[in-house]
């Protein structure tokens, strides 16, 4: 029986996980980049050399393979060019690209927010020509940032008006439409918040619920070092909040799909600033079908494929509980500098309840200066699962302790240790 194609575009390690489930699946993966190799390319069963941003060329690929479907990995670049290369061949894809806009771009994304009357980062009113704007009614600190920025790039703390002008010139350069907003900077140090969303046949189901702890805001290091799942705010945030956010999910018109909605905490109060209309870079479906059986990447493939996301069996199965487990994740810092040493992967990877080790670095990769603060400064992230909080701050201890990643003259390349006490500020509290 001849197998159905799927097209994946990107051969990178962010396309790893879509080449390997769309062959579990039982679908023939063709991957197609710029690059001759790379990790998808290598466990793909076809590969072309061909950019993702050259559409007429994906299109003629799609002619000539008998191409049933196309997706990618969490790449918002990719994401576009699969959603210009469906629009160009009537490939099925789960977003238009006016969907995609409403909901990545900040500005329209807090007027969703007032108009479904659900908690978000208050914003102020800046005019665009920044220079000659007239900034006293901002009450600081401040946040500003580019509208459609993502991977934290562009994210500034300021506290007085020349700040905000520098920081809105450089966001305004960085966004894709010159545009950038002010927001009302929230101490979030207590933490941040994290709803996972999956959208089949119109149905809008919540499907995993986190918090998260950053490296370090106060120096501008606005990416996430260490997080736990289930929320503590699960319950009440599926009593007050979760309906008027499924209500505005469902205003954008997608039938099928996925998003995750990121929110900062402040005395306990939920307030979100951003929507990714897309899978989590965090591979959140590990957990969940580890403990569900649910699984939301396996979903996107089939509806990219034509198919039905799953059956009603698994759809039933969906809650953002873990079935009376915490699930956490580790992420890692890196200094500037060189890798030229990595130990204690293989050992962290045998520790109990050590689920998946996702590497983004290897010897001879260089973090940059320009990386700082945004994700590509992560060395990887590591998922485990444990009875509870506890058990969850010694696992983070036990793989900082094995974890060895040292630049080409020997020095620790780990920009900064996560220090587990603060996991005591999202303790878990009766979790089903």
């Amino acid at each position: 029986m001849k197998l159905k194609k799927i097209l994946v575009l990107g051969g990178s390690a962010a396309s790893v996980e879509v080449v390997a489930t769309s062959r579990e699946l039982g679908y023939f993966a063709v991957v197609a980049d710029d690059r001759v190799t790379g990790p998808a390319k290598e466990i793909a069963d076809q590969s072309y050399v061909i950019s993702t941003t050259d559409i007429e060329s994906l299109a003629l690929l799609v002619e000539k393979e008998g191409i049933d479907g196309v997706f990618c990995g969490p790449s918002e670049f990719n994401l576009k060019n699969c959603m210009a290369l469906s629009e160009r061949t009537g490939l099925p894809f789960y977003c238009t690209r006016a969907q995609w806009d409403r909901c990545s771009d900040k500005s329209s994304f807090r007027e969703m927010c007032l108009r479904h009357d659900v908690p978000c980062v208050p914003g102020y009113d800046v005019p665009s020509e920044i220079e000659s704007a007239d900034l006293s009614h901002l009450h600081y600190p401040v946040m500003v940032k580019p509208v459609d920025g993502a991977s934290s790039r562009g994210v500034r703390v300021c506290h007085n008006a020349e700040e905000v002008k520098d920081a809105y010139r450089a966001a305004v350069e960085i966004s894709s439409t010159s545009r950038a907003l002010v927001e009302r900077y929230i101490d979030n140090s207590e933490s941040g918040f994290t709803a996972y969303y999956i959208v089949i046949d119109g149905r809008v189901h919540l499907t995993l619920t986190g918090d998260k702890l950053l490296v370090d805001p106060k120096k501008g290091l606005h990416i996430t070092a260490a997080a736990l799942f289930p929320s503590r705010y699960t319950d009440p945030y599926l009593e007050t909040i979760h309906p008027k956010v499924a209500k505005m999910i469902k205003s954008i018109g997608m039938k099928n799909g996925v998003c995750f909605l990121q929110a900062l905490v402040t005395e306990g109060q939920i307030l979100f600033h951003e929507m990714g209309l897309r899978l989590s870079g965090g591979l959140m479906y590990k957990l969940t079908d580890e403990r569900n059986g649910v699984n939301d990447l396996k979903m996107m493939i089939r509806h990219a494929m034509g198919e039905r996301m799953c059956s009603p069996e698994e759809e039933s199965r969906i809650t953002p509980y873990l079935n009376g487990v915490v699930a956490g994740s580790l992420c890692v810092p890196l200094g500037i500098g060189t890798v030229s040493h990595i130990g204690g992967v293989e050992d962290i990877i045998s520790l109990p309840g050590v689920m998946d080790v996702m590497q983004n670095y290897a010897v001879g990769d260089e973090m940059t200066r320009e990386k700082i603060g945004t994700l590509p400064q992560l060395f990887g992230r590591f998922k485990f699962m444990v009875k509870d909080g506890r058990e969850a701050a010694k696992t983070m201890d036990r793989i900082q302790d094995l974890l060895i990643i040292r630049d080409k003259d020997g020095h620790d390349m780990i920009y900064k240790r996560f220090d587990s006490r603060r996991l005591g500020t999202i303790e878990r509290r009766g979790m089903p």
